[in-house]
């Protein structure tokens, strides 16, 4: 008998082993909630993504959807002396939420933490570690502040859904909005605020429910 008992063993280990595998090709499930083929379409988009933030497409495309939002761009570089007009709100603020905080950028519920961050609502910005500012004479994270502030709720919704579909045009209409945050952007039937009305100090946060 105990001659069979190594045998017996391995074959539990091995019927085991096969039992897992089998259940993870099954599941299809990630943990986002995206299924093992959009994984790998989600790691393309993800690649394309860092490409064209870097060559400034990010922000452009932005800026032509939303061209009343401000671009921020006229702080000096330190080492040309001249305006850095690429250096943009918007190409700072996907890089702050993307690279600074790691934030996932195709759903509301994280854009939304991040401009909280700017409204001084949610988590501290350090000036230090913000994008690009290294390149600059001025750091530009406190003009970038005032800068969120004067957005009403739905400037910032509509931003939210730009950034989204900008980020991630291969993926628009393939994703559902999630749970919770069903309102597309500018469609806030409860909202109070006006179209120029900023919203600053402790209210900032009402726009997170």
């Amino acid at each position: 008998m105990s001659s069979h008992t190594p045998s017996r063993r391995l074959l539990r280990y091995g019927m085991l082993a096969l039992l897992v595998l089998s259940l993870v090709l099954l599941s299809h499930i990630s943990i986002t909630g995206l299924s093992i083929g959009d994984g790998a379409a989600w790691a393309q988009s993800s690649v394309s993504l860092s490409r064209r933030l870097q060559r400034g497409e990010v922000s452009e495309a932005v800026y032509q959807r939303m061209p009343d939002l401000p671009v921020e761009n006229t702080y000096i570089n330190a080492e040309s002396g001249n305006p850095d007009s690429d250096n943009t709100l918007v190409t700072r603020l996907v890089r702050y939420h993307l690279y600074t905080k790691g934030r996932i950028t195709l759903y509301r519920l994280d854009w939304k933490l991040t401009l909280a961050d700017y409204l001084g609502a949610n988590e501290f910005m350090h000036a230090d570690r913000y994008p690009l500012a290294n390149r600059l004479t001025v750091n530009p994270l406190e003009g970038d502040q005032q800068a969120i502030a004067t957005l009403s709720r739905r400037d910032r919704d509509d931003l939210i859904q730009v950034l989204i579909e900008v980020c991630h045009p291969e993926l628009v209409g393939t994703v559902d909005t999630p749970e919770g945050d069903s309102n597309g952007a500018g469609s806030d039937p409860g909202s109070t605020t006006t179209p120029n009305e900023p919203v600053t100090g402790t209210g900032a946060a009402d726009f997170l429910r």
